[in-house]
């Protein structure tokens, strides 16, 4: 395997991330796939065209299932991307499918943290492996209802807590451009579905980093949308996580989000119009290189920000610099202090469940570690991350008045080798937390603030 993380032309990539839904990003797929007769490679289509092809009766409907399925069995067992498989449940939704459908017909895989009826959903944990759905969420039903038919559950750290994906109930999921390294987190199985080409844009969610991190990691594209964007989305100011998918091409995740998103009377964002070509507008962007606690970005990582300035200037577009708000750069334990008596919560209907205390024969350490620190956290703490957490959402609501768009890196320095994030009694709660703000010290912003990011 490449030791390259980004094996395909960033330009091209770049622009595509510019012109929302213009077509395809540049990439690179595996060889050796034979393309049905008068059809593209499997590998080469994104989920618009799939649909397309089956809208207009090029493609039977279980044609792309049936090749989705055949490179999930390759790949899947030396990748460890999807833990639960449901291949006969796909095809019989194919031969029902309805063609008229936006996405008829097209292979899709669901993270393993969401309620898809008659399946399991173990939620990465030992303590969930026979917990099968009896309703699939909402979400999910909105996802289903466009003519996405599911294959299976793509792995994920226990509860989606880390950015790395390497769950002690189904073992690590690899990065498949350097088998050494880490593919992100939560959403990691996700990723390297679609980096892989085992399906062409798979269900994602984001309560810190959790989309942008694995495709920024596997070289694929992610969107975190709004808060109280989607359908079945809250709009409190605990609301953290979103919904959505990590995708092939640009477009996908545009239309993807199009088809998911909440159009009711309550909704608190005016519903989305579809993009189907550039956009003349010149923005006004702002560059920001250092994240929360001053972490201060990898060579590497500064090569990829200064090219990704140098196209969009090339592109007519104003980059100017400037730094996150002090409430931001201290920010420090306050998004874990202000969920603590959620996380609380739902470590005890776990127990409820069980009928008796979660230990290490359910739980991770890093799990127990932060239920331990969890219950150190008092009225007042809780009280004063609220009112830090309004103050940060202000603050960066303001560098929007000067900027139409921020740019600055998703992680602080390239992938991670597997075992270094990974949940273990050998690394200390304190230790797992240093890790992780030298690495991830720029997404979870756009978590707290409710705001989008790609």
């Amino acid at each position: 395997m490449p030791d390259s993380y980004i094996d395909f032309d960033r330009r091209t990539f770049i622009k595509s991330l510019l012109y929302t839904g213009v077509g395809l990003a540049s990439y690179t797929t595996l060889s050796g796939c034979a393309a049905t007769k008068n059809i593209p490679s499997y590998q080469n289509l994104d989920a618009t065209e799939m649909a397309r092809l089956i809208h207009d009766g090029n493609v039977n409907p279980s044609h792309f299932i049936e090749e989705a399925c055949r490179i999930i069995d390759l790949l899947n067992p030396s990748l460890n991307a999807v833990n639960t498989l449901f291949f006969d449940h796909a095809f019989e939704m194919a031969r029902h499918i309805d063609r008229s459908k936006p996405f008829a017909g097209v292979p899709y895989l669901i993270k393993d943290l969401s309620d898809y009826k008659g399946f399991r959903t173990a939620y990465g944990s030992r303590s969930m492996l026979n917990n099968i759905s009896q309703k699939s969420s909402v979400y999910i039903n909105a996802v289903t209802e466009q003519g996405f038919i599911p294959l299976g559950k793509t792995n994920t750290p226990e509860h989606g807590s880390l950015p790395t994906t390497e769950p002690l109930a189904f073992g690590p999921t690899i990065n498949p451009w350097n088998s050494e390294y880490s593919p992100g987190g939560s959403s990691g199985g996700a990723a390297v579905a679609v980096a892989t080409g085992m399906v062409p844009i798979a269900h994602a969610t984001d309560g810190g980093g959790s989309i942008r991190i694995p495709a920024s990691n596997c070289g694929v594209f992610g969107l975190k949308v709004s808060r109280g964007r989607h359908i079945g989305s809250s709009q409190g100011d605990l609301s953290f996580s979103v919904r959505g998918a990590i995708s092939r091409s640009v477009r996908d995740s545009v239309g993807h989000l199009y088809h998911t998103q909440r159009i009711d009377k309550s909704a608190p964002l005016p519903p989305m119009k579809f993009i189907k070509s550039p956009l003349k507008q010149r923005l006004k962007i702002g560059l920001i290189i250092n994240g929360v606690d001053n972490v201060v970005p990898s060579d590497e990582v500064l090569t990829a920000l200064d090219e990704t300035v140098t196209l969009c200037q090339d592109l007519g577009h104003k980059v100017s610099s400037t730094a996150l708000p002090p409430s931001i750069i201290e920010m420090g334990n306050t998004m874990l202090i202000a969920r603590a008596q959620t996380l609380l919560n739902y470590y005890e209907s776990v127990a409820k469940r069980l009928g008796r205390p979660v230990d290490e024969r359910e739980f991770e350490p890093w799990t127990l570690q932060q239920m331990a620190y969890c219950k150190t956290i008092t009225k007042t703490q809780s009280s004063n991350a609220l009112r830090h957490i309004k103050k940060m959402t202000t603050d960066m609501l303001n560098i929007y008045q000067k900027f139409d768009v921020l740019v600055m890196p998703v992680l602080a320095k390239k992938p991670v080798k597997l075992g270094y994030l990974q949940s273990s009694d050998q690394i200390s709660f304190e230790e797992m937390i240093e890790r992780n703000k030298s690495y991830v010290s720029y997404t979870a912003i756009f978590n707290i603030t409710g705001s989008p990011a790609m």
